[in-house]
C-alpha cells in the first residue's frame, strides 16, 4: 500500500467523523428546540405554585427604578467635603447613577448649610427607592425618589435653629429654594419645586 493511499483512507475516515459529529449536533439542537417550544395543549404542573403578579408601583417607574417625574442627571458618584454617597442610600440600596447628579446638587446645598452652622449634619433619609418611599408613607411624587431631598438634623443644634438657618440661606440666595418643612425629629429640605408645609 502506498503512502498516498494511506493519506486518502485517513482523510476519508476523519471527514466521516466530522460529518457524524455535525449530524449528532444537529439532531441534539432539534431536540432542544422541540423541548423549548410552547404547546397550547400543555398544562402546568399542579405541584408548581403559580408565579405571583408583581405589586403595581404607586408611581410609573422608568429606568433604574426611578419614577418618570424625576429629572435624570447621570453621574458616577457624588460627594463633598463632608458628605458621601453612602449617606444617601435607601435601606442599603445605592442611588442609581441616573440621579446621582441630583444628589450631587443636593449635597452642594447641604455643604453650604454645614459650613454655615459649623457642626455635622446627619442625613436620616436621602434617596428612597419607590418601595422604601411607599413603606415610609412618603408623598407619591416625593423628591426623595429623585435624589433631590434629605431629612436632616444637626449635631448639637435645635431643629428650630436649623430650620431658621436654612430659611435664611434660601432668602439670601445662598442655597436653592425648594421644599422645606420642620417635623418633630428632622428638617426636610429638597431642591425640587418651591413649597412649604
Amino acid at each position: 500500500m502506498k503512502s498516498s493511499d494511506i493519506i486518502i483512507i485517513l482523510t476519508t475516515f476523519f471527514l466521516s467523523l466530522i460529518l457524524l459529529a455535525v449530524l449528532v449536533l444537529l439532531k441534539n439542537s432539534q431536540v432542544i428546540n422541540q423541548e423549548n417550544e410552547y404547546n397550547e395543549t400543555d398544562t402546568p404542573d399542579p405541584s408548581t405554585p403559580p408565579i405571583p403578579n408583581p405589586t403595581p408601583s404607586p408611581t410609573p417607574i422608568g429606568s433604574d427604578n426611578v419614577p418618570d417625574f424625576c429629572p435624570l442627571n447621570y453621574a458616577p458618584d457624588a460627594f463633598t467635603k463632608n458628605f458621601k454617597l453612602s449617606e444617601f442610600n435607601s435601606k442599603g440600596t445605592a442611588p442609581p447613577t441616573s440621579i446621582r447628579g441630583n444628589i450631587q446638587q443636593l449635597m452642594n446645598e447641604l455643604q453650604i448649610i454645614r459650613d454655615t452652622i459649623g457642626v455635622p449634619i446627619i442625613v436620616n433619609s436621602g434617596y428612597r427607592t419607590p418601595m422604601h418611599n411607599e413603606n415610609a408613607g412618603g408623598a407619591k411624587q416625593s423628591r426623595h425618589m429623585c435624589g433631590q431631598a434629605a431629612d436632616i438634623k444637626a449635631k448639637g443644634l435645635s431643629l428650630d435653629d436649623l430650620w431658621a438657618t436654612i430659611n435664611r440661606l434660601i432668602k439670601s440666595g445662598k442655597i436653592k429654594d425648594g421644599g422645606l418643612s420642620k417635623y418633630n425629629t428632622f428638617i426636610h429640605y429638597d431642591i425640587g419645586p418651591v413649597r412649604r408645609w
